[in-house]
């Protein structure tokens, strides 16, 4: 029975790693790989590339927004993109940082 549960456990931690793989963006595929290759492993000797946290900890890094230390504007086309260090019209006016 109790081999019978950790093969459940198995089956299970795989499937979240197959629908953790499967959402990675091109940055984090590749970063996956490259650690895939080298074959490191974890402290429970895992490889990590089949850690779960490691594979939720490289999909945040690489597909984390980048940061916008003076604030967010939204363009004309209604996208929201960093503010650059220069003043900058929008439709609602000039918009100064600082």
């Amino acid at each position: 029975m109790q081999q019978r549960v950790s093969a459940l456990l198995d089956s299970t931690a795989q499937a979240e790693r197959n629908a953790i793989l499967s959402t990675l963006d091109k940055p984090a595929a590749a970063l996956i790989t490259r650690f895939d290759a080298l074959g490191f492993t974890d402290m429970a000797d895992q490889k990590l590339t089949d850690n779960l946290y490691f594979l939720e900890l490289v999909k945040k890094a690489t597909m984390a927004a980048p940061v916008a230390p003076l604030g967010v504007v939204t363009n004309e086309e209604g996208k929201r993109q960093p503010v650059p260090g220069k003043p900058i019209l929008t439709e609602h006016g000039w918009h100064v940082p600082g």
